[in-house]
């Protein structure tokens, strides 16, 4: 109780015990490490109080003075992590937990590395920050590490830092070239932001790491130099794993641009055999701009063939999943787009005979002809 009133003179945070959230974000505040919460006193209580502000409303926009930037943030956004995306880490996440209980990582304690050194993420946004700080504090995590900078800029120094990154970057940024670091213009030169987001988690991922990263579909099949620069970098240097197609609803109502879900590991070699595509037709919400709960859902399906990839080998081109051998994709400018793999098995439509359907015809003009006459006489025309 000390511990909580102390907090509150503070930072003047006032909580509605008798409202769920702020029970949560209470228990938050009271399980915080005291030395973290004095050295990140504002940045925590800056967090907390925009969540209590802006608790229950439907939509966030971020507009941003620059053309190149603008988001858009749900608040169920800012409570749950994305299914498809958060789902491909989880053998990495066990890995991970295997290995510190190994003691592979000597004198660290596990509970210290999840709370300080295990999360990352930057923004240039202030309100993406607290969102962001806000959602790794409900999820357990002390001290985010979550900072202020441009990720694709010189100020951002990150090097084969990461095992995992999941990623969906900005769409359609354009930046100048004197605004963006040297190292990602030399993987490819371009200004969009979407491929220097790809070039970004190429550096920064540790040799075996591996990213689940949301692209429009031009990154598929885009035939600019540029896109074929990063699709020939990750496919012939790296280890391209998985493309999942997605329909282009599943982010209405805000854009209605179709996207995908690029799984790769950074392997610094040629590690691409064949890759997986998965034609995802539903994820659970209509694909209109209400986004209502339906039936169809093919997110369980993807997660549960994604794991066990060995009994995808014998798939049809047919089947809304299927592998593809790296020769094929590289013998087609290393296009991405399922389309261009998938087949399409067209069924026979069976017409009645030529003189059937003539005869059809004459009857029902014979038909016409007869109720026309009928109505002349009514009318005595």
């Amino acid at each position: 109780m000390g511990r909580r009133l102390e907090y509150e003179v503070k930072t003047s945070v006032r909580l509605n015990m008798s409202n769920p959230q702020h029970v949560k974000i209470n228990d938050v505040i009271q399980n915080l490490d005291p030395k973290i919460f004095k050295s990140k006193n504002q940045f925590i209580i800056d967090a907390i109080q925009f969540y209590i502000d802006n608790y229950g409303k439907e939509t966030f926009v971020i507009k941003k003075k620059e053309k190149e930037r603008a988001e858009y943030i749900r608040s169920e956004d800012i409570e749950d992590i994305k299914e498809e995306v958060i789902e491909v880490a989880t053998n990495e996440a066990r890995k991970e937990v295997i290995r510190l209980l190994g003691g592979v990582i000597s004198g660290m304690n596990v509970g210290q590395h999840f709370n300080n050194t295990m999360f990352y993420g930057n923004d240039m946004d202030r309100t993406m920050l607290r969102i962001g700080a806000m959602n790794m504090l409900l999820h357990g995590v002390e001290n985010p590490n979550i900072s202020y900078r441009d990720s694709l800029s010189e100020q951002n120094t990150d090097v084969e830092k990461y095992s995992l990154v999941l990623a969906n970057p900005p769409f359609k940024g354009s930046l100048d070239y004197e605004a963006v670091s040297a190292d990602l213009l030399k993987v490819t030169k371009t200004k969009k932001t979407e491929l220097l987001f790809l070039a970004l988690f190429l550096r920064i991922l540790k040799k075996g790491g591996r990213a689940a990263v949301i692209v429009p579909d031009g990154v598929l099949f885009g035939s600019s130099k540029a896109h074929k620069q990063i699709r020939k970098e990750i496919i012939e240097n790296n280890k391209l794993d998985a493309v999942i197609s997605m329909p282009s609803g599943v982010f209405k109502p805000y854009a209605g641009v179709s996207t995908a879900i690029l799984i790769f590991t950074k392997t610094g070699s040629s590690d691409t055999d064949k890759v997986w595509f998965y034609d995802m037709k539903a994820d659970g919400l209509s694909l209109d701009d209400k986004r209502q709960e339906i039936a169809d859902n093919d997110i369980p399906d993807i997660i549960e063939r994604f794991n066990h990839l060995d009994a995808e080998t014998d798939r049809k081109r047919t089947d809304q999943s299927f592998f593809v051998p790296v020769d094929e994709i590289v013998s087609n400018n290393y296009d991405l787009s399922i389309n261009k793999y998938k087949e399409i098995v067209y069924e026979a439509v069976q017409y009645e005979p030529t003189d059937v359907i003539i005869g059809k015809i004459d009857a029902l003009e014979s038909e016409i002809q007869g109720e026309l006459a009928e109505l002349k006489k009514l009318l005595d025309v």
